[in-house]
């Protein structure tokens, strides 16, 4: 049985993580966020969600990213 509150947690890390990973590549270009912002068409605000872990990426922005960072998505299921 799923335990939504698992769930819940397992989502907030995951967003946390991904959310630090982004950051990091924005860094490692020598980007600000208003710089990415026009250099993707992401709204400021939204980068910062991202950032922050406070909002979800869905596969298509996910996708778009990785190409903008020259970057491989790679999902993996563990134990």
């Amino acid at each position: 049985m799923l335990n939504k509150k698992q769930s819940r947690e397992n989502l907030k890390q995951m967003r946390r993580l991904l959310g630090d990973r982004l950051t990091a590549l924005r860094k490692d270009k020598n980007l600000t966020i208003a710089e990415m912002c026009l250099q993707t068409g992401v709204s400021s605000t939204k980068l910062e969600l991202l950032e922050i872990g406070k909002s979800e990426l869905n596969f298509g922005l996910l996708n778009y990213l990785a190409v903008f960072f020259d970057k491989k998505i790679k999902i993996e299921f563990e134990d």
